[in-house]
């Protein structure tokens, strides 16, 4: 079991073997633990030996056997497998708990079955099992990575109904999935929605409402959630950064997009390659709006980037501003 919480199988695997020459029958739980260390690696077809092995050795598999199959089988993202495994479970006359349906929710939330996700959460319920934040967490994530927003919107509020409190994991889950579907005035109102409950938006929170601003062009609602994160304690990152420069590019405002690289720069934000490339993108098409102005004809210096930075050239709608 210490193996398995320190994700060393092979520690584990030796250990076994040595009870095993010892004379010492492994039994239930000795069986579970093998199978629960190999779940840091994803690894199923090792998961699978030993459950084999433990039925061909007359040890009945119980209901921890079957969910550490099953969280094998999610880390490795092989939602078909743990579906499998929780089939197996009640056929073998097993009960699967709150922690076995779950865990085969987050699998169908890697596997992109979202509506697969949805139903184990009905089916926890008319078991008689009551889904806890995790469970529901779970389905609002296979939700949001699908753009689902209208079911996580109703899962939120299932939650409450329930009498359990959606967390920050929960609201940005929600956020994330009404950036997907660019609803950047629901995305708002969660936001605020979750501080009027006490719930504090973190970074990812943050973000997630900054880039739904951004796909509508709302750069100036944007830069305002930038400021409120920056009061609450929270620093801007790198996907702040490239969401403002999108927020600006889609207004075409792009003066305003490299003034936000160049002052996220100097606050310490270290760019990486997606950022760099809207930057560049959006140097472009300033560029490419100054030359129309001046003229198919006139000859235009594409290596001075001096005149990207002088104040007087801010587009607004694409062009300079008098």
């Amino acid at each position: 079991s210490a193996c398995e919480k320190a994700g060393q199988l092979n520690t584990a695997l030796a250990i076994f073997r040595r009870m095993t020459s010892m004379g010492v029958t492994p039994n239930v739980v000795s069986y579970s633990a093998l199978i629960s260390a190999c779940r840091q690696t994803g690894d199923v077809a090792k998961a699978e030996q030993v459950i084999g092995h433990m039925v061909k050795v007359g040890v009945k598999p119980n209901v921890v056997t079957y969910t550490a199959c099953i969280e094998v089988c999610e880390q490795a993202g092989e939602w078909r497998r743990a579906l499998q495994y929780l089939g197996d479970m009640k056929q073998a006359g097993l009960h699967p708990n709150v922690v076995s349906y779950t865990a085969a929710i987050a699998a169908c939330r890697k596997g992109n079955r979202w509506s697969t996700a949805v139903n184990l959460l009905a089916e926890m319920r008319t078991a008689g099992l009551q889904p806890n934040i995790i469970s529901y967490n779970a389905c609002l994530a296979a939700c949001e990575k699908a753009a689902r927003w209208k079911v996580a919107c109703k899962l939120l509020e299932e939650m409450r109904g329930h009498g359990i409190p959606p967390d920050v994991v929960s609201f940005s889950s929600l956020i994330s999935a009404l950036e997907k579907g660019r609803q950047s005035d629901r995305a708002l109102a969660v936001l605020a929605d979750m501080q009027d409950h006490g719930v504090r938006p973190n970074l990812i929170s943050y973000n997630a409402c900054i880039r739904a601003l951004a796909k509508d062009a709302r750069i100036e609602t944007a830069l305002e959630l930038r400021d409120e994160m920056r009061d609450a304690g929270i620093a801007p990152d790198v996907v702040t950064c490239t969401c403002l420069m999108e927020a600006c590019e889609n207004g075409r405002q792009y003066w305003r997009g490299l003034e936000v690289f160049d002052e996220m720069r100097l606050d310490g934000v270290v760019m990486d390659r997606v950022a760099k490339l809207v930057h560049s993108r959006i140097s472009r098409k300033l560029r490419s709006a100054l030359s129309d102005e001046k003229g198919e004809g006139e000859d235009d210096d594409d290596g001075d980037f001096e005149v990207l930075k002088n104040p007087k050239f801010m587009l607004d709608s694409g062009r300079p501003a008098p």
